[in-house]
């Protein structure tokens, strides 16, 4: 009896071994069917976004690449329309000053392959902002080599966030450029200071310009605050409109009298040279042969109860005459 039960359970331990064996047969052949399954739903998943954090950040930059390409392809189809005679530039707000500088600095030499004129194309605030900075960099470097500036034509494209650049070298080269802004008397000579805040009474204000103005003496107003005032000597802040200092400017270039415009930050220098492009279009209208030519650098701002300097863009904004 003890061997039978012994037997019994030998065989019963056998029959569960044999039981275990096959499930595991079962069980592996329902895993590796079950990982096959899982893979291959995974794929649709993760380009539907509902991979891993590694596959979702793949697949993210993979459609930022797409729609760069696919929107740097619509832009450069869409301006076929516009006819450039010289080097084009395209300036994203992902590139650097010095690299839009070295382009427009190729353009220069005696064989480039797409001289000057440059064209440089830029939307919106933080691409106009880079463009206009390897401008300056481009302008210092043709200086230093060449002893030629860089003039500047503010113009739209499809719209009054595109801006193009238009890039016309100043001066012969071998000769030095004496550069408007800085061989203009006009900025150079003695002015009555005025700093207007935001309780400043217009009337009064007007009543001192004019006061100076029968003196023959000319007047530089400084403002604080989110509304800058607007002068010969222009400050611009964020929330400066660009039609009014357009309306400012070319109300200056009609008298003859050039605009010297300083900014800080992308924004304002984005609707300063808004503006320029506006008030070039105002003055066109006119249809008395006036335009307008710019030559930005850069300048160091003192500003009361602070020990440091702020560094600034200014934009010298001279009137000419136009040439097409």
């Amino acid at each position: 009896m003890a061997e039978a039960r012994r037997g019994n359970r030998t065989g019963s331990s056998n029959r569960g071994v044999a039981k275990k064996r096959t499930l595991g047969k079962v069980d592996q052949a329902s895993a590796n069917t079950h990982f096959t399954i899982k893979l291959e739903d995974a794929l649709p998943s993760a380009r539907r976004g509902g991979g891993g954090k590694v596959t979702q950040a793949i697949e993210g930059r993979q459609r930022q690449r797409r729609a760069a390409t696919k929107a740097t392809k619509e832009a450069a189809d869409r301006d076929e329309q516009f006819e450039y005679d010289g080097r084009v530039v395209w300036v994203s707000g992902e590139a650097t000053p010095q690299s839009v500088a070295h382009t427009i600095r190729g353009a220069a030499l005696p064989d480039a392959r797409d001289g000057f004129p440059c064209y440089v194309l830029a939307k919106r605030d933080k691409a106009v902002n880079v463009g206009v900075k390897g401008v300056i960099t481009a302008a210092r470097y043709l200086m230093s080599d060449a002893q030629q500036g860089i003039g500047m034509y503010p113009t739209f494209r499809e719209n009054r966030n595109e801006l193009t650049l238009k890039l016309e070298l100043w001066g012969s080269e071998g000769e030095t450029a004496e550069l408007p802004h800085e061989a203009d008397p006009s900025l150079q000579e003695a002015a009555a200071q005025m700093i207007v805040g935001r309780d400043t009474d217009p009337r009064v204000l007007a009543g001192a310009i004019a006061k100076n103005a029968r003196d023959g003496q000319n007047v530089s107003i400084r403002g604080i605050g989110s509304k800058p005032v607007s002068a010969a000597q222009m400050i611009v802040g964020r929330d400066t409109d660009p039609r009014v200092l357009a309306g400012a400017i070319a109300k200056n270039a009609r008298d003859g009298q050039n605009v010297s415009i300083r900014g800080i930050g992308s924004k304002p220098v984005f609707e300063m040279l808004r503006a320029v492009g506006v008030a070039r279009q105002y003055l066109a209208s006119d249809g008395e042969g006036t335009d307008l030519v710019c030559f930005p650098d850069f300048t160091e701002v003192q500003f009361e109860r602070r020990a440091d300097t702020t560094a600034a863009l200014r934009i010298f904004v001279m009137v000419t005459e136009a040439t097409e």
